[in-house]
């Protein structure tokens, strides 16, 4: 494909089109890696991109110095908070609308809920030609109980209209899968035509493929014996990540595989909880709580099987991580996992709520290594043919470049 050329200013001269990204936080979360990719990857010669992210950080650890060491644009948006604060909102709404204006940005990218509510206003407000809002998932999603939403019909039917809101003041919004665009035409977010399907990409590279060295140097780091199952799982220690069940599944397992480890990379509220749940069940050895880790493509190495119970997961970042690194996956039939995972291909489905359910995939895998490397082998293969971040980032770039060619800022 043959994209536009780098716009002109006033002077005639040729420029790459400014981009500013909108997210309201930059924790270590799914949505936060995804933006660090699209500007470090994004062709610097057409795309030109800024972050404006608030300073809110929390336990999950905070991506801000990556970006900083990458020498990536910040502006610092300090209004610009997660939960409502209807003072806060107008300052960040103000703030943005401003600095859009002052930095003459040709596109505004927006994600998550109230980043995507309040960037996308200011970027209209502002007069900034194209808009694309990138949700980064549904947090209204049916049959699952999300943090912050859930029980709250009130505080739902708020976030829902300003979702909607920011839908209709977009020139495109951006769907990580077909069931997530469905789900968000079926709640009359937006018509179908406005919604692009880019799913996120990770560099496989990084990740694998497999790699027997750095899977025995971890392992004796950790005091693991090779003989022993090892299995893995990535993400944020809050209620929604189903941790809980992981834990009792380990308890299960025990009775056939008391050798079995689950390294928990990853950090949050919920830690204390966890780690005292492990202790009660007799698994404060076999269940490693490992925190905030820089070398997860090494803990991946270290691992047979990659497990996550989520109660709703919008697409699983970390999912792809596995896959990358050639591990077979055991995760909750919940959001868009099913679109990631092929049951019985590339690893197996579960309902993340029964840890029994979860213990027997793990008994079957930790017997079987030929079916492991087979899923394994198709989870990989998966990944490079569909959720790269070469596919990601041409996606992405595809639709910057036609809408703005559609407003005239592109020949």
């Amino acid at each position: 494909m043959i994209f536009g050329q780098p716009v002109r200013d006033k002077r005639g001269m040729s420029r790459p089109l400014r981009v500013a990204h909108v997210i309201t936080r930059m924790i270590v979360g799914g949505a936060q890696e995804l933006v660090l990719s699209l500007m470090e990857r994004l062709d610097p010669s057409r795309f030109a991109s800024v972050l404006f992210t608030g300073n809110e950080t929390g336990p999950e650890g905070s991506l801000l110095r990556r970006a900083a060491d990458r020498e990536m644009e910040i502006v610092s948006v300090p209004p610009l908070v997660r939960s409502p604060r209807p003072v806060k909102d107008l300052m960040a709404f103000a703030a943005l609308r401003r600095a859009f204006r002052k930095g003459r940005f040709d596109i505004v990218n927006t994600y998550t809920s109230k980043a995507g509510f309040i960037g996308t206003l200011a970027a209209r407000a502002a007069g900034v030609p194209v808009v694309v809002y990138s949700p980064q998932g549904h947090i209204f999603a049916r049959g699952g109980r999300i943090e912050g939403v859930s029980g709250r019909p009130l505080r739902r039917r708020l976030f829902l209209t300003l979702r909607r809101w920011a839908c209709r003041a977009a020139d495109a919004i951006v769907a990580l899968h077909e069931g997530d665009l469905e789900e968000q035409v079926d709640l009359r977010l937006a018509p179908r035509w406005k919604f692009r399907v880019i799913p996120n990409g990770i560099d496989p590279g990084r990740y694998g493929p497999p790699d027997s060295r750095r899977s025995e140097e971890l392992r004796r780091k950790l005091g693991i014996a090779e003989s022993s199952p090892v299995l893995a799982t990535v993400g944020r220690l809050t209620s929604e990540k189903g941790h809980e069940d992981l834990v009792a599944a380990m308890g299960a397992l025990a009775r056939t595989h008391p050798a079995a480890v689950l390294l928990v990379a990853g950090d949050g509220p919920r830690r204390t909880s966890l780690e005292e749940q492990a202790r009660a069940l007799g698994l404060a050895r076999r269940v490693r709580f490992l925190g905030l880790r820089a070398d997860v493509p090494d803990i991946l190495a270290a691992a047979d099987v990659f497990l996550l119970a989520s109660r709703y997961e919008s697409f699983g970042l970390a999912i792809l991580e596995a896959m990358a690194a050639g591990l077979p996956v055991i995760a909750a039939r919940v959001g868009g996992i099913p679109f990631v995972v092929e049951d019985g291909k590339t690893g197996f489905l579960v309902d993340a709520r029964r840890p029994e359910d979860i213990a027997d995939r793990v008994r079957a895998l930790a017997e079987d290594p030929e079916k492991r490397a087979s899923l394994g082998r198709a989870g990989r293969a998966r990944l490079l043919e569909r959720f790269s971040v070469d596919a990601m980032i041409r996606g992405v770039e595809s639709m910057y470049t036609d809408l703005a060619r559609a407003k005239g800022l592109l020949p």
